[in-house]
């Protein structure tokens, strides 16, 4: 018999900032790095529902995002990951 065991490991939305720049087209992203987590995903939207954009990043616990429309409200969240699986996405931050 074989026993396959995942490890679920934690949130990466402790922490999680998001800063928009005086260029309301850029914007900060940091959050608190997850034991374990090989990287991140950040996903981006319109609206709460429908994060449609996202964004890989290995290695670091923030990153400058350099893509937004200036004035539109955005929403952001964050998911840690290795090579088990995904932890648990972060609920959606909104920004103006």
């Amino acid at each position: 018999m074989n026993t396959l065991l995942y490890r679920v490991f934690g949130s990466s939305e402790e922490n999680f900032e998001i800063n928009r720049k005086t260029d309301r087209r850029d914007a900060r992203l940091s959050w608190q790095p997850v034991e374990e987590a090989m990287g991140y995903v950040i996903y981006w939207g319109i609206s709460k529902d429908k994060l449609n954009n996202s964004v890989m990043i290995y290695d670091a616990s923030s990153y400058e995002l350099r893509a937004l429309n200036a004035d539109v409200e955005y929403y952001f969240a964050v998911e840690a990951f290795n090579e088990n699986g995904v932890g648990k996405r972060s609920e959606p931050i909104r920004i103006n």
